[in-house]
């Protein structure tokens, strides 16, 4: 088998899964698999998503029930390339769609010391995904990174088994590419990319997914993420010897735990956050090993109507020229400073063996299992 195909999955509509493994159905070379890791996904999605992909013969469906816990699409795909059984793996995208030579072009190109990339067009709402495309690309479409961040990857798997893959560290959105792709090319791995114009791969709309949404990450997220890339950039291998691990139901002690539940006290000044850190971290430690911490944490909801956008501009505008009296720290704030803190304690320290979180309209709903 000369190509291991590995896709990532999490609660996306069946049509965008269709088109993705149609696409690969459709390609001139036929020596490949497909490694489909379901991230998680809620029953009713797993439910058709599923049979589906088990569809397809060359494809191969997990479940890695990471349910409660946010997208990571390093460790989707990490858990892709321990199960893939090819020699070469390619670093998919469910929104991704292949013209019939791209697996055959990438193939001829990559060596052991050579990662070939592709990168894609982005198709709007309004240029849907058809296979005319192909013959046919409309002018104007935006094009991705011109070294293949955001694009298809094409690489050996022994190298990417010596740097244990994809940094788990990093979820939701983003810095994952750039990290890995940057120890590669510490490591000696050359980049090439394919010519898409003869060799094109599209990319289906879909609303925007990132950073840029308000609420999209927990709070000061996006800086933590940069802080560590930048820290650990010229640490080659990252993640413990479980890297790709691909979790049971079984292992998902959370969600029979018997539930502790810790009080929050809504209001309170800057000193009152650092007495919240202190007791929920106590409390973590007091816990039974058959025993989780259950945390409500009520959601803010943020007016969007153009009156209010408008006003928030202007105040944003008297604060920041008006010459303050009192420099004071920000008062606490439930839902950002307890977010904060619980992320801080999931990603940052080894106190939390498992944890679910769970989204209902006013209220989110945190277990944490020490």
């Amino acid at each position: 088998m000369k190509i291991s195909v590995v896709i990532g999955y999490k609660n996306r509509d069946t049509e965008r899964v269709k088109n993705t493994l149609d696409s690969i159905a459709g390609q001139t070379m036929k020596d490949f698999e497909v490694i489909f890791i379901d991230y998680g996904s809620d029953e009713k999605y797993q439910a058709k998503i599923k049979p589906l992909v088990e569809s397809y013969s060359f494809a191969r469906y997990y479940y890695n029930d990471t349910r409660g816990m946010p997208w990571n699409r390093s460790h989707a795909l990490n858990t892709g390339i321990r199960l893939a059984k090819a020699d070469y793996v390619l670093l998919g995208d469910i929104d991704w769609v292949y013209c019939p030579e791209t697996f055959d072009e990438m193939y001829r190109l990559v060596s052991e010391d050579v990662r070939v990339f592709c990168r894609n067009y982005l198709l709007s709402e309004h240029v849907p995904y058809d296979r005319s495309l192909y013959q046919n690309i409309p002018p104007g479409l935006t094009i991705t990174h011109e070294k293949g961040g955001g694009g298809a990857h094409l690489i050996i798997k022994k190298q990417l088994e010596k740097i244990h893959g994809f940094d788990e560290y990093y979820c939701f959105w983003g810095v994952e590419d750039r990290d890995l792709y940057s120890r590669l090319d510490q490591f000696g791995i050359k980049s090439v990319g394919i010519d898409i114009s003869k060799y094109p791969v599209f990319h289906q709309w879909h609303p925007e997914v990132s950073g840029g949404k308000r609420g999209f990450f927990p709070d000061r997220w996006w800086e933590n993420m940069n802080i560590y890339y930048q820290v650990n950039v010229n640490k080659l291998q990252r993640n413990n010897e479980y890297w790709g691990k691909l979790f049971s139901e079984n292992e998902r002690k959370v969600f029979n735990a018997k539930e502790v539940y810790f009080k929050i006290n809504e209001s309170g000044d800057w000193f009152h956050k650092g007495i919240v850190a202190f007791r929920l971290v106590e409390q973590l430690q007091l816990l039974e090993n058959n025993e989780c911490l259950l945390i409500e944490i009520s959601k803010r909801h943020y007016e969007t109507s153009r009156k209010l956008k408008v006003l928030s501009k202007l105040i944003s505008y008297i604060s920041s020229n008006l010459i303050l009296s009192k420099n004071q720290a920000g008062q606490f704030n439930a839902e950002q400073d307890i977010t904060y803190i619980i992320w801080k304690l999931i990603k940052d320290s080894d106190l939390i063996k498992d944890y679910a979180l769970a989204e209902e309209e006013n209220k989110t709903i945190v277990r944490l299992m020490h």
